[in-house]
């Protein structure tokens, strides 16, 4: 099974690069990219000097230099070497080292893309709402001057319609739908919602509105929880709400 070898630029001010022949910078890098997951190249003399394209004597002599100690290496384990010879070939002595900070360097480019992207979510969140609240302020205050929003004949049709607490109550209610959905509450959901206010009296139906604003509830909540004990909140009863068809 292939493996990845990460190429380091540190590569490149190492002691190997500023010292080794180009024959040996070669081999080496085929060693870094035949290693195995703990560090192993197993090969022959021969196999890595054809691979590397390199000949023998180069492989040889290149081999014997990496498994001596390198008083220049920035590396002070083992005294520098790079290499060991084992059973079938070679390990490179720093591949656990070299491992485990490739890994934390991917662990940390993927927490660093997460909270990227978790804020740039937040951000588009944060701005599809302030968009919605622009949008809702401007459409509320279009109503409440001229009675724009449709439909203003279901809404003259209503028995509390003659009442201005109904009328701020309904407005609130209507930014709020905005606010929640994005958009604007359609023709036949608001005619539905009046409609089911008509069974209850003025002052129940403002009640209605206002309880289901402050529960932040997405459709009216008709089933009389604006009367019961805000403890039980209603819980195990059933509701029978009117949807938003928007």
């Amino acid at each position: 099974m292939a493996t990845f070898a990460k190429l380091s630029s540190n590569l490149i001010t190492s002691s190997l690069w500023a010292t080794e022949t180009a024959e040996a910078k070669v081999l080496w890098i085929t060693l870094l990219a035949l290693k195995d997951r703990d560090g192993i190249v197993e090969a022959t003399v021969p196999g890595l000097a054809r691979l590397a394209g390199i000949t023998l004597e180069e492989c040889e002599s290149a081999l014997g230099r990496f498994c001596e100690p390198d008083p220049y290496s920035r590396t002070k384990e083992h005294e520098g070497r790079r290499l060991e010879p084992v059973e079938g070939g070679w390990q490179l002595l720093n591949h656990a080292k070299y491992r485990g900070k490739t890994s934390a360097e991917r662990s940390a480019a993927w927490r660093a893309e997460q909270k990227a992207k978790k804020d740039a979510e937040q951000a588009e969140r944060s701005r599809a709402l302030a968009s919605a609240q622009d949008t809702a302020r401007t459409h509320t205050d279009t109503d409440t001057d001229t009675d724009t929003l449709s439909p203003t004949h279901s809404r003259q049709c209503s028995k509390h319609w003659t009442s201005d607490e109904f009328q701020a109550a309904w407005h609130e209610w209507l930014e709020h739908c905005m606010i929640a959905r994005g958009q604007r509450v359609s023709e036949p959901a608001e005619k539905q919602q009046l409609y089911d206010l008509e069974r209850f009296d003025t002052a129940d139906a403002v009640a209605v509105v206002r309880f289901s604003i402050g529960r932040q509830a997405r459709q009216l909540i008709t089933n009389g929880d604006h009367k019961r004990p805000a403890d039980n909140g209603g819980r195990g009863r059933r509701r029978d709400p009117v949807e938003l068809e928007i």
